[in-house]
């Protein structure tokens, strides 16, 4: 490559790197700017494999899961705006005067008529109902589960970091600012979907072996999940929102690779794991920004 492409390399790179960092950070300059919401969730997250149990109590069902999510605005629009709104006279503009010549019993006279003409306005009733679209970013984590298997019990956690989301809620947006608290109970509730991906690790896992008895570690496998969710929630206090949600998540570990010093695992212990499972959630959501108002 000659010398002067370099230089011509160089100068381009120098330009064309800052302007991305520059873009980047404006970014998330603005998402930092619509941080609306931290929410607090937690609940109980039942796999679909009933053979995967809770550690604590391998006669129940569920495992425990928590979680906590920063949430940002990324649009809003009111629904149906335009359907209630409508043209409505202003302030008048101008006054057009027109002179006619008419003739009433052989004698001419002048008639003067006079129309006003107004500015036209446009009105629109205030809506009853928003949309808002949210991104959430956050993490999570279960109680530790265990899976008794011919080869021995697998043990482990699950932790998930970062986790993300993209919620659309139906807020109602009218009807509900002097609302008591039993009102808002009945009437008051907004609606929301949304789909759920994200990193999950495996921590600590761990195989058992009965006879000869040799704990395995798993290392630290990583699975990418996706899920989707609906809930409802409700602004009962000024600050606070309640918050009720089922999920479903996918979520799969392909690879696990069994290891112990010295030792060998059974070669038919199970080396994947599908940890997928429904998510029934309960939470509150600190509001630091309104999205009911403007």
């Amino acid at each position: 490559m000659s010398r002067s492409r370099i230089w011509f390399l160089l100068a381009a790179a120098s330009i064309w790197f800052p302007s991305v960092a520059i873009s980047q950070f404006e970014t998330l300059a603005n998402l930092g700017s619509n941080f609306s919401d931290l929410g607090l969730a937690w609940g109980p997250f039942i796999p679909i494999h009933p053979e995967i149990r809770p550690a604590r109590d391998p006669g129940a069902r569920a495992l425990h899961w928590y979680g906590a999510e920063f949430l940002f605005e990324i649009g809003k629009w009111d629904a149906s705006a335009k359907s209630h709104c409508k043209a409505e006279r202003d302030k008048p503009t101008e006054r057009r005067i027109t002179y006619t010549r008419v003739s009433v019993g052989g004698r001419d006279s002048i008639r003067a008529d006079s129309v006003d003409v107004f500015s036209l306005k446009e009105t629109c009733k205030a809506p009853t109902r928003r949309w808002l679209l949210e991104l959430g970013v956050g993490y999570s984590e279960t109680s530790r589960f265990v899976i008794p298997t011919p080869e021995g019990q697998i043990s482990g956690l699950m932790r998930e970091t970062p986790s993300v989301g993209v919620y659309a809620n139906y807020l109602k947006v009218a009807g509900c600012e002097s609302s008591s608290v039993v009102h808002r109970l009945g009437a008051c509730w907004d609606e929301y979907f949304g789909i759920h991906t994200g990193v999950t690790s495996l921590v600590d896992p761990a195989l058992n072996t009965p006879a000869p008895s040799v704990e395995f570690s798993g290392g630290s496998p990583k699975s990418v999940q996706i899920g989707g969710l609906v809930g409802m929630a409700n602004d009962l206090f000024p600050a606070l929102t309640f918050f009720s949600e089922i999920a479903y998540i996918y979520r799969p570990f392909p690879r696990i690779t069994w290891s112990q010093s010295g030792a060998t695992a059974p070669q038919s212990a199970r080396t994947r794991l599908d940890l997928s499972a429904w998510l029934f959630a309960v939470g509150l959501q600190v509001r630091v920004k309104d999205p009911k108002k403007g």
